[in-house]
């Protein structure tokens, strides 16, 4: 029968399936794995588990299992009991035997009714042998803080202890089953009245499985007897039915008459139920019929329904998920606003943003309209009567006497075919695919990691979908039956000597036939959809009379906000650090694609969806360094009479200091948010500085010949330098380069480079320079009067007279020398000259 039923059916029996259902943390962890677990013959689960003893404090186990017609867990969620009808079963130790070496085998079981009773509530009554179900795990923690708690989500159990490795658990939902379960079947007759006269297992040829039949599978015809003999008295089949086990007060797929002329009557094909099925048949006592000719009517009618034409197939899609995305710069982790537009340095941190429909869809439905020919038959059994002339006796004296008309009957049996039409109409799924958000992936120049980031969804719930689908058209239509036709042609009794015509009641069957017969029951297949936890009923499966409800459609999607507009972050990364190996580069192209993951309740899909992700806007990387060095003017020590005040004095044998800061003004702030005027330390690799001269370091360990780059550590302010007597008066340029952390690696030691000076607005430079214009001048100090011609002064620089042995005093122009420091001669051992 070309089946394809999307009400996704399960599996029961011999599954052997390894399941660990205890675990204890710490030290060496130990796992209870469950042995054989299979459905008994009778539809029972039973298990066992093979252990050694726990000796922990904190173990879980399983306790029962969620049952659902199809997987519930996807990337982001994995709650078995949301999305769709769910059953619940809770498992029974029965049984624990020591089998030596430390080691117990304790048995478990799930009653047969229970096992129903959760197939039932997760809508898997007419479930298939073969077909397949999921279980998921509900657990209990042993000895935790919630001993007798149900976890039942994938995220509940995670977070119920501290376990040592929670990404276990996610082996244990979801579990795949496949169905073999077998049930029994039962011929059973009644009386009219309700009375049992017979009941008799119908028996398979399946041995192993108690002569039971497969769940969901069609039974080998089951034929009632037409008559039964019971307590001395004859019965005759009127009806007959199909009923669950499990539902004794139903009766399905009725049908009565007389067994000669409806053959489904007596011969019953149908599936097995869950539970099991009952074939019932209902008798009515046979009465003895009456010497004299009487009237007889006997007909019935066969449905057959017609094979559909397809009248319409709407079709409604929204497939275009209007995907748009941001890299942007993340403000918050930055501390400072930047537009990544129009300029952001290397090691600020970006943002990667995508956002689109919540999820696409397109389905095709078709209406199905056709007609139901009902083909009867009839058997009227007429009766005639007439009179017959009597002859005469003969009388007294030769006359005769006459008698009296004899009345003659005979019957006539009459055979009538016809038909009649129902129409029907009912719509099918011809095409539904889903698809929710699986990933988006996002690229630019200034992203780290391979100028690539994938984004998975945060905070989103796909939706759900759940759906009925049968090709069959005997699933969708449901013909009346129209029951036992009841009519007995009157007695043709004719005043003359003639027997009266055979009338033609074809017209008055039929009539009496499409009176009652009702239009047929109808039912759509069945699409539910649900987003955030609100339903739309897309087709009602529901039974209905003759036509079945016109569909909706799937509601169009709703766009996810952005993050800069709504704060929305289902797609969404931030602290994204452009790297300083980045150099400054304009506008640099943005691309992306956004994954859309195919539903798994699908009919016609072709797999996943990729769509671009457009626009998205421009990076430019402009790491930023300014330059606005100083070189200290040594005027107080500048003996010139006319001092150049265009350019820093550097006093021969004096120390000097140069200045490299790194705040100044940059780009204008208010076009280009985060530059201005403020400090730019952050973004450089080195200061440098270059002096045309010979210096050494302010403490003259570290001698540096001119025109040599020198270092200077970025946060270093002020360096001081001291300038050796050999080098010469003059005017010169002292040159300064700031190189920003992202300049290529070979910058510092290239002895020119391309650099913009003050700063570098603009990108193409990675260097900012500035020149210093100083003066080297030298200078007279330490005047010293040792001798004098003077005869008058000989005692004081000679030992005695006429002596040419020195007394070694001597006169300088004030008590310091040249760099301020004392000398240790007294004051009245100088000359009145001014230091210089």
């Amino acid at each position: 029968m070309n089946k394809l039923l999307k009400k996704i059916v399960i599996c029961f029996l011999m599954l052997s399936l390894t399941m660990e259902l205890f675990i204890f943390f710490g030290g060496i962890p130990l796992t209870f794995a469950a042995d054989n677990i299979d459905f008994d013959p009778n539809g029972s689960i039973k298990f066992s588990t093979t252990s050694t003893a726990a000796t922990t404090s904190i173990r879980y186990k399983t306790v029962g299992f969620t049952i659902a017609r199809n997987a519930r867990c996807t990337l982001t969620n994995c709650a078995p009991q949301q999305g769709g009808a769910f059953g619940v079963v809770r498992v029974t130790q029965y049984d624990e035997v020591e089998i030596g070496g430390g080691k117990v085998t304790t048995y478990f079981q799930v009653p047969v009714d229970k096992v129903n009773d959760a197939l039932e509530a997760a809508g898997l009554e007419k479930i298939t042998n073969g077909g397949q179900i999921w279980f998921s795990s509900i657990f209990h923690v042993i000895n935790g803080s919630r001993p007798d708690t149900d976890f039942v989500t994938l995220q509940s159990i995670k977070n119920a202890e501290s376990w040592a490795d929670p990404s276990k658990f996610r082996q244990y939902y979801d579990i795949p089953v496949t169905v073999h379960a077998y049930f029994p079947v039962t011929k059973i007759y009644r009386t009219s009245e309700g009375a049992e006269m017979y009941s008799a297992k119908v028996e398979s040829s399946l041995d192993d499985y108690d002569k039971n039949w497969p769940v969901g599978k069609p039974v080998d015809t089951v034929r009632l007897d037409k008559t039964y003999s019971f307590q001395g008295e004859n019965y005759k089949l009127v009806k007959s039915y199909v009923q669950s086990k499990r539902k004794l007060n139903e009766q399905n797929f009725v049908q009565t008459g007389d067994p000669e002329r409806n053959l489904k009557l007596s011969e019953r094909n149908f599936t097995n139920y869950l539970g099991g099925t009952n074939v019932v048949g209902v008798y009515r006592k046979i009465t003895t019929n009456p010497v004299d000719p009487e009237p007889d009517g006997k007909a019935a009618c066969r449905p057959t329904i017609n094979p559909p034409n397809e009248v319409a197939s709407p079709q409604t899609a929204f497939m275009d998920p209007g995907a748009q995305g941001h890299i942007l710069a993340d403000d918050p982790t930055n501390g400072i606003h930047f537009d990544a537009t129009r300029g952001i340095p290397t090691s600020e941190q970006l943002y990667a943003n995508t956002w689109a429909m919540n999820y696409l869809f397109q389905h095709t439905f078709g209406k199905q309209q056709g007609t139901i020919t009902y083909n009867c038959e009839a058997d009227l059994t007429y009766v005639q009567t007439w009179k017959v002339k009597q002859p005469n006796l003969p009388g007294p004296n030769g006359t005769s006497i006459p008698q009296p008309d004899k009345e003659e009957s005979d019957t006539v049996d009459v055979h009538y075919t016809f038909s009649f039409e129902r129409n029907y109409s009912y719509w099918n799924i011809n095409n539904v695919e889903l698809y929710f958000i699986d990933q988006a992936e996002m690229e630019n120049y200034a992203l780290p990691d391979g100028e690539r980031i994938t984004l998975y969804p945060q905070g989103y719930t796909p939706p759900e979908l759940e759906m009925e689908h049968d090709e069959d058209v005997e699933i969708h239509v449901m013909p009346k039956e129209t029951g036992e036709i009841s009519y007995v042609p009157p007695v043709l009794a004719s005043s003359g000597y003639t027997p009266l015509p055979i009338p033609n009641d074809e017209g008055l069957l039929k009539g009496m036939a499409e009176g009652q017969t009702g239009p047929p029951d109808v039912k759509n297949d069945a699409l539910d959809f649900t987003w955030e936890g609100s339903s739309t009923k897309v087709m009602d499966g529901s039974t209905v009379v003759e036509n079945g409800p016109d569909p909706t459609q799937i509601p169009a999607p709703t766009k996810i906000g952005s993050f800069k507009s709504t704060g929305e972050q289902v797609l969404y990364a931030d602290q994204l650090l452009i790297p300083q190996t980045r150099l400054n580069k304009a506008n640099t192209e943005s691309s992306g694609e956004i994954q859309y993951a195919l539903h798994p309740t699908t009919l016609g899909g072709s797999g996943d969806k990729t769509f671009p992700v457009s626009p998205i806007n421009t990076v430019t990387v402009h790491t930023p360094v300014v330059n606005y060095s100083l070189v200290s003017d040594d005027q107080p020590h500048n003996q010139k009479t006319v001092p150049n005040m265009n350019r820093s004095a550097l006093i021969l044998e004096r120390p000097f200091t140069v200045r490299i800061p790194t705040s100044g003004q940059h780009l204008d702030a208010g076009s280009y948010p985060g530059y201005g005027n403020r400090d730019y330390a952050k973004y450089y690799r080195i200061k440098q500085v270059r002096f045309p001269f010979d210096v050494y370091s302010a403490d003259r360990t570290q001698f540096y010949p001119s025109n040599t780059w020198i270092d200077i550590e970025v946060p270093v302010l002020d360096t001081t330098f001291y300038l050796p007597v050999w080098v010469d008066e003059g005017d010169y340029q002292v040159e300064f380069r700031n190189i920003a952390e992202n300049a290529p690696s070979d910058y510092p030691m290239q002895p020119e480079i391309e650099a913009q000076p003050d700063a570098n607005t603009d990108l193409y430079y990675h260097v900012a320079s500035d020149e210093v214009s100083v003066e080297v001048i030298g200078r007279l100090y330490d005047f010293e009067i040792t001798d004098i011609a003077d005869y008058n002064w000989e005692l004081v620089f000679r030992r005695f007279k006429d002596s040419i042995a020195p007394t070694w005093i001597s006169y300088w122009t004030g008590t310091k020398d040249i760099d301020g420091d004392k000398r240790g001669n007294f004051p009245q051992f100088t000359v009145p000259i001014r230091p210089g």
